[in-house]
């Protein structure tokens, strides 16, 4: 090989890594970013797993939920159910709430005696006060007193 063929392959060489290395760079910056990304979420994921964990009776009113769509549950079931400890039973639909003129759809929900299992429920005087009303019934200018057909 002759000198001059080796001075222009390392010539060449120098420049081509030259901007091979700040492709490098921008890849182990990519690899970086990705890592840390994947990192994050499952950090994330793990903290609400175990709030979940820790906290799931007060968010679910009970320890085990057990839903069944359009058919109330039977006294066996009620009777298998009850084995395992205290029941409480809810009813939910979405219905049209109507002031005057104005409609809107809510969700309504009915619970029995025992409800909540943990925690506690407040309603004042029976009625749901300012505090419940949703943004929603704000903008409708709904109020408490308010006669809901």
């Amino acid at each position: 090989m002759s000198r001059v063929f080796l001075t222009s392959a390392f010539k060449f060489a120098l420049r081509e890594s030259r901007s091979a290395l700040s492709h490098f760079k921008t890849f182990i910056s990519c690899l970086f970013l990705g890592t840390a990304i994947i990192a994050g979420v499952g950090s994330v994921t793990a903290n609400i797993s175990d709030s979940i964990h820790q906290d799931g009776k007060i968010f679910l009113g009970g320890d085990m939920q057990i839903s069944q769509i359009q058919k109330p549950f039977t006294n066996e079931e009620k009777d298998f159910f009850a084995q395992w400890g205290t029941i409480s039973e809810i009813a939910t639909l979405r219905t049209m709430a109507q002031v005057e003129n104005d409609g809107s759809l809510v969700d309504l929900k009915a619970v029995d005696g025992a409800y909540p299992l943990y925690g506690s429920l407040a309603l004042h005087e029976g009625t749901y006060g300012p505090e419940t009303l949703s943004e929603r019934a704000v903008r409708k200018r709904w109020a408490v007193g308010n006669n809901i057909i």
